[in-house]
């Protein structure tokens, strides 16, 4: 192969697949333009194209003369039995850190194989060379020019949720959205949504009919939450001609890597909360960027973002708590001008939470009232076991009773970027550690200052909220509750 592509360059022998579409279903014809340039002296000739599964092949023996191009249109029908376009690794459910995939000969592909190619065998001479021509989309981009990506076979339908956990904080029912694309024309069935015998979905099914290609069209549904706590996967799903699909559109598309397009299932984690939330207005400083901001509006709070001028200038003392997001000390410049009002703040009465922040590159290391040097401790391990060292401290009683039970379910890690010492004014809260390694009591230090709260906490809430884990919303509005005097 290398040999062919070394033959190749050399020649200057240009070969491409055209698809007329970037992407098309299982069971749709396609149209491809295949072009050959020849830009050397020596002849060539086309013999055959090869169309695997496609189409049936073609004999042609056509010459390719010195800058003459030669263009075959052909059709192609997509196999009905012809697989998805999607990572390899990312086909089956993945183990605990560990992605799954049954083929292991595909271990030495760094990406997949072309979803659709064409074997293009040329002569010289009496020599016979084989290349295989994957089939790309092409088009003129106003800013890059000239722009290539791989052809992809998608399902007939995908279902896309604007959200992937839902709260439900009370009683009361939610709308939750689907997005229904087609991906292939004159698409009809029945869309539902569906969900254990505790949760009530209504209505059961919507008919749909899409016509064209692309066609997008959004459905809501109305769901019912137990009256207890409770988790639940809800599954988007459509069933067209007998048949059901349940897979969402994710694309990843950045100049610095390869195109990537999936398909996971389309579903949302529904979570109701046994949970007592304050009414509260919280100020939010953004960091390096979390979602936190979302997560907390979604149930009832009243959240203000602060940009530079307003966190110079706000009068912070509306606020019941203040939140600076993840490596915000280490990204907000402005941030070390406002530092000496949000120590006021605190002094005056209002509850200040930090979350984490890294050691190398901080704007200031007077991030608290007293002094704490932030480490590179941390627990990796999302089970490692955590404990209150006081379960009778106001922040693992009011407004919620925090047990052990509340560290259950926690996503991909427990915490980093603990403090590693701290003033005697701070009090450790929790302790943990990964496996065969000491305690680590720095991810959660609790201070009074005047009449206020400061806590810097470095446990993942950034992973663990989004992720709709219920014992992480319970301790966390905790926090936001610290100087309310509601709990004394």
């Amino acid at each position: 192969e290398e040999t062919r592509n070394l033959i190749r360059s050399c020649a200057g022998l240009w070969m491409e697949a055209i698809a007329d579409e970037f992407s098309a279903s299982p069971g749709d014809p396609i149209t491809v333009n295949i072009t050959f340039v020849n830009r050397f002296e020596q002849p060539f000739r086309l013999e055959s194209l090869v169309f695997p599964d496609t189409r049936p092949d073609s004999v042609l023996h056509i010459p390719l003369e010195k800058n003459n191009p030669v263009t075959i249109e052909a059709t192609l029908q997509i196999p009905e039995s012809m697989s998805i376009s999607q990572p390899y690794w990312l086909k089956e459910k993945p183990t605990a850190g560990m992605f799954t995939f049954s083929d292991m000969e595909l271990l030495e592909y760094p990406d997949n194989q072309p979803s659709i190619h064409i074997v293009a065998t040329i002569s010289i001479g009496n020599r016979f060379l084989g290349y295989t021509l994957p089939v790309f989309f092409r088009w003129n981009d106003r800013v890059n020019g000239e722009s290539y990506r791989p052809f992809e076979i998608r399902p007939p339908v995908t279902l896309n949720l604007d959200d992937h956990v839902s709260i439900f904080r009370n009683n009361s029912p939610k709308e939750i959205q689907v997005r229904l694309k087609s991906h292939s024309p004159d698409i009809t069935g029945d869309i539902k949504l569906t969900a254990p015998e505790k949760w009530k979905i209504e209505p059961s099914s919507i008919p749909f009919a899409l016509e064209n290609k692309y066609d997008e069209q959004i459905f809501t549904f109305t769901v019912h939450p137990p009256k207890s706590a409770d988790e639940a996967v809800l599954k988007a799903e459509t069933i067209i001609r007998g048949r059901a699909y349940s897979s969402e559109l994710i694309e990843i598309s950045y100049p610095h890597i390869g195109r990537q397009v999936y398909f996971p299932e389309s579903r949302i984690k529904a979570v109701k909360l046994d949970i007592t939330i304050p009414a509260g207005k919280i100020a939010y400083i953004m960091g390096a960027g979390d979602t936190v901001p979302d997560v907390l509006r979604n149930i009832g709070y009243d959240v203000t973002i602060l940009n530079d001028d307003l966190m110079e200038n706000i009068d912070m003392s509306d606020f019941d708590a203040v939140i600076t997001g993840v490596r915000a000390y280490n990204t907000r410049e402005r941030l070390i001008h406002a530092q000496t009002r949000l120590l006021e703040y605190v002094y005056n009465g209002g509850t200040l939470i930090v979350q984490y922040n890294v050691t190398y590159g901080l704007l200031t290391h007077d991030i608290g009232p007293y002094p704490f040097t932030i480490g590179r401790d941390r627990i990796s391990v999302e089970t490692a076991p955590l404990t209150i060292i006081d379960p009778e401290h106001r922040l693992f009683t009011y407004p919620n009773v925090i047990t052990n039970s509340d560290f259950d379910g926690w996503v991909q890690e427990r915490g980093l970027y603990f403090a590693t010492r701290w003033d005697e004014r701070y009090t450790p809260l929790i302790y943990g550690h990964d496996p065969g390694e000491p305690e680590r009591k720095g991810g959660m230090l609790y201070a009074e200052y005047g009449k206020g709260v400061f806590i810097y906490s470095a446990y993942s809430w950034f992973r663990q909220l989004p992720a709709g884990v219920p014992g992480a919303y319970r301790l966390f509005v905790n926090m936001i509750s610290a100087g309310s005097h509601d709990g004394n």
